[in-house]
């Protein structure tokens, strides 16, 4: 459990127009590794998907079967 150590994610990520609230992917049962990768099993920490790129959000909504309407994420 990645908030045993961090503790819980921001309420609010501001990534430009998006703004990001961890908590509605969490209760969704998106978990950190679905956006972070699993950092349990790599020597280091790095980067691992690029979550500042709409085409990881959108892939991520097509596997899901999720709105993708734009009004959903960007207020």
């Amino acid at each position: 459990e990645c908030s045993t150590c961090h503790g819980p994610p921001p309420d609010t990520k501001h990534l430009g127009a998006f703004e990001f609230q961890h908590a509605d992917y969490l209760r969704r049962g998106v978990g950190c590794a679905s956006c972070h990768g699993d950092v349990t099993r790599t020597p280091q920490v790095f980067k691992v998907n690029n979550v500042n790129n709409m085409g990881f959000c959108i892939n991520c909504h097509l596997e899901r079967n999720v709105s993708r309407d734009c009004s959903v994420c960007h207020y």
